[in-house]
This record gives C-alpha cells, sequence and structure tokens, in this order.
C-alpha cells in the first residue's frame, strides 16, 4: 500500500525538521510515546537504529525504527517496524517562504493482506501530522 500525504506549517523548515528529527522535542509532541531508545548510532542520523516505546491501553509497545537515509537539507527517509507489518515514510521538508511544506511518502508491507481501507490509513498519516504542526504552530521554540 503507497500514498502520499502534505501538510503545511507555519514554521521554518529548518525548524521543522530539527523537531521531526531529535528526540528531547518528539517526546514532546508524539502521543504516548514513553521513550526512545537508541540501538546503532544515534537516533535519526543516517543509518542509525533504536525503538520507540509506546503505551497503548496500558501496556508498552515497541516499534523499531531505522534511518534509511537524510538528505540535505531536509529530507529524511525511515522505516518503522512493528509485528507483522513494514511502514516506510519518505519526509520532505521544502521551504517556501519561512513555512514549511512537508510532504510524506508512505509505503506500508503487510505479512499477511489485512485487506484495509488506504483512506483509513491517510487519515491517520495526517492526523499524526496535524499533532506535529499544532505542536510547532503552538508550543515549538527553537
Amino acid at each position: 500500500m503507497e500514498y502520499q500525504v502534505d501538510i503545511e506549517i507555519q514554521k521554518p523548515a529548518n525548524e521543522c525538521f530539527k523537531a521531526y528529527t531529535e528526540a528531547n522535542s518528539i517526546m514532546k509532541w508524539m502521543p504516548n510515546l514513553l521513550s526512545i531508545k537508541n540501538t546503532k548510532g544515534k537516533l535519526f542520523a543516517e543509518s542509525s537504529e533504536g525503538y520507540f516505546v509506546f503505551d497503548q491501553h496500558g501496556h508498552e509497545m515497541i516499534m523499531e525504527i531505522e534511518v534509511v537515509e537524510v538528505k540535505s537539507p531536509y529530507e529524511i527517509t525511515m522505516l518503522y517496524r512493528v509485528p507483522g507489518a513494514k511502514n516506510t515514510c519518505i519526509n520532505h521538508f521544502k521551504e517556501d517562504n519561512l513555512h514549511t511544506h512537508w510532504i510524506m511518502n508512505v509505503i506500508f508491507e503487510f505479512e499477511e493482506d489485512p485487506n484495509l481501507d488506504i483512506e483509513i490509513f491517510k487519515k491517520s498519516t495526517l492526523m499524526s501530522m496535524e499533532i506535529f504542526k499544532k505542536h510547532m504552530e503552538e508550543s515549538y521554540h527553537d
């Protein structure tokens, strides 16, 4: 399953990229995130690996992360793994007159065909992007 979503953020691209790729900032905006662990290098450098630990209804849920590629100035490709699924997100933070046009190309791969509606996935991705946008526009300070 592949799709693309995008959003406009009223902050410069360098600030958005920094907030999206620094553990301290991620802890402030990502819902239910308990901790971020490094297992290879320092997450969010190219070829780094680690995982997010989430609180999922009182239970810990672990999502593995691999940073596949970082391109200058503000592009990062990340691979997320949970049991039964792999999700690649190619994030482009494009500067546009001191605002950011964030474009995310998403590729999901499932071990078994879940026969799910792509629109549900798109809405979920956009909701997480909206949370980040709100954090950036209302409370982020460099």
